[in-house]
């Protein structure tokens, strides 16, 4: 007796993961080929960044925040994109360096956790 065939064409969406940065509502995306892409580029220029013993710390920080940017859907009521919120936390110097890395490495885990397996 032949076995069903398994079908993929029913929904894999996931639930969003809702996520709060600092007032704002946000949900992680799901890495798509467009946000893979962004993902890569963001890599390349933090490693070029790693190699150039003259990169400015505000550089570091603009590539990581685009690379949360990436990873961040607006929700809620607001429109301020997450790059524009860690920027000005950054500005304001309420916001370092190590907890930028945490919030961009957290999000890449939570992305993983909630793909479909």
């Amino acid at each position: 007796m032949a076995r069903a065939p398994i079908v993929f064409n029913g929904n894999l969406d996931v639930d969003p993961v809702p996520v709060e940065l600092f007032g704002k509502t946000y949900s992680i995306r799901q890495v798509t080929k467009t946000v893979q892409k962004r993902l890569e580029d963001i890599q390349d220029r933090l490693n070029q960044a790693a190699q150039n013993d003259d990169a400015d710390g505000d550089a570091v920080v603009a590539i990581l925040a685009d690379g949360i940017d990436a990873l961040l859907a607006i929700e809620g009521q607001h429109r301020t994109p997450a790059k524009k919120v860690l920027m000005d936390r950054w500005e304001a110097d309420k916001l370092s360096l190590t907890q930028l890395q945490q919030i961009f490495e957290g999000l890449q885990e939570e992305e993983l956790e909630a793909r479909p397996t």
